[in-house]
């Protein structure tokens, strides 16, 4: 993934069981990732595999972990995207 600045777009869903649809875009405003939730989120990684509803868990527990093992592997973080 390039360095490209993201962005987290966040809608309320029409139908149930998901109070919101979050979407990941990118700098053309192409989606790159889209996930359903009853949770209030902030940020996201983008491939879905962390969602965060506050901005100061980013970076900490399994991501952080998950963040260290690919630098320690030499390979970049995932981004986050923020709302």
């Amino acid at each position: 993934m390039s360095q490209q600045n993201y962005k987290l777009l966040k809608r309320v869903a029409e139908r149930k069981p998901y109070k919101y649809i979050y979407e990941v875009v990118d700098e053309g405003n192409e989606v790159v990732y889209v996930k359903n939730s009853n949770r209030e989120l902030v940020a996201m990684s983008l491939d879905g595999e962390f969602s965060f509803t506050k901005v100061d868990l980013v970076n900490k527990g399994e991501h952080g972990l998950t963040v260290k093992w690919r630098e320690t592997n030499g390979l970049k973080p995932i981004p986050v995207a923020y709302l």
